[in-house]
């Protein structure tokens, strides 16, 4: 039993990196769109803009998150039909 339990708090240890990244990566997007008075994110959801990047990141993997961030504001924007 103890096996398991310390095999269970690995994978979830395991997922934190991640989860930091998520979150850090909307606060991006919440600040850009701040920064710049276009609602871009209004009626997009969290796991749409990350199906998104993982997308985009396969396509481009030379790309950094930053750069993911400032084409994902700009996709978003044209989509919406909002002027940058």
């Amino acid at each position: 039993m103890e096996e398991k339990r310390m095999a269970n708090s690995a994978q979830e240890m395991n997922k934190i990196p991640i989860l930091i990244t998520k979150s850090w990566f909307l606060g991006y997007l919440s600040g850009r769109a701040d920064a710049s008075g276009k609602n871009f994110l209004k009626g997009t959801d969290s796991e749409s803009i990350f199906l998104w990047l993982d997308n985009y990141y396969y396509a481009n993997p030379d790309k950094d998150l930053d750069q993911g961030g400032i084409d994902l504001a700009r996709e978003l924007m044209q989509l919406k039909g909002i002027k940058p």
